[in-house]
Formats: C-alpha cells, structure tokens, sequence
C-alpha cells in the first residue's frame, strides 16, 4: 500500500482516503443532503483498471476492499463525463449523480457520485 488509504499492485490502482464534506464537495455543499454531509465520508480519487483486465470483476472488488477497508457511511467520486467504462462500473455498484463539480474556476467539468454504503452494497 501507498500512502494513506492507497493500494496500487499490478493491473490495477486506487487511491482514497476519509475527508470532510467542505474538503470534498467544494461548492456543491448546499446542494448535498444534510444526513450525507453528517456522514462518515470516503473520497476515491482514483479506480483504475488497466484495459486488458476490464470486465473481469476487479474494479468491483477493489471497490468492495475498499469500502471493508475505511468503512465509511458514503462514498464520493468525480468521473470525466466521456469515461463511459468507469461509469459503468460506478453505476452497476450503485453510485448516483449528485451533480457538476469543478476543481477550480474554467477547469474540466466532472460529474460528481455519491454512494451510499449499507452492510448489503459493501459485501459487492
């Protein structure tokens, strides 16, 4: 493992780590639930599987590992509006979109997740 919270070995990579809502939602704030931002909070910066070893399972397991790892109550991404593939997974493991997200003032448009963590969805 590198860093905190991060995993990377062989075909795959993910980076997360515990955060607050003011750090992670920026200024979407207002507009995110009030028993979301109560919440224990994980951020996943990055899920990555190379395209060779796509389709077979891993990103939903890494995801699960993860979830087991830091066992928050919600999990948030941002995903390029173009990344068909993480999308996918990211709407098979039940994220959902919260809305346009920014990092900074004429940057890229992402399309930020939420995921509600509950004892059925973290044993994916």
């Amino acid at each position: 493992m590198q860093g905190r919270g991060a995993a990377q070995s062989g075909p795959w990579s993910a980076i997360t780590f515990p955060c607050t809502p003011e750090y992670w939602y920026g200024e979407l704030l207002p507009e995110i639930p009030e028993h979301v931002r109560a919440g224990r909070l994980m951020g996943l910066c990055e899920l990555a599987v190379t395209p060779a070893r796509q389709s077979q399972g891993i990103g939903s397991r890494l995801h699960s590992e993860l979830l087991k790892a830091i066992n928050p109550d919600y999990a948030s991404l941002l995903v390029r509006p173009d990344n068909t593939a993480g999308r996918g997974l990211y709407d098979r493991l039940g994220y959902t979109y919260a809305g346009p997200y920014r990092n900074e003032p004429g940057g890229p448009v992402y399309e930020l997740l939420l995921f509600q963590v509950d004892g059925e969805t973290s044993e994916q």
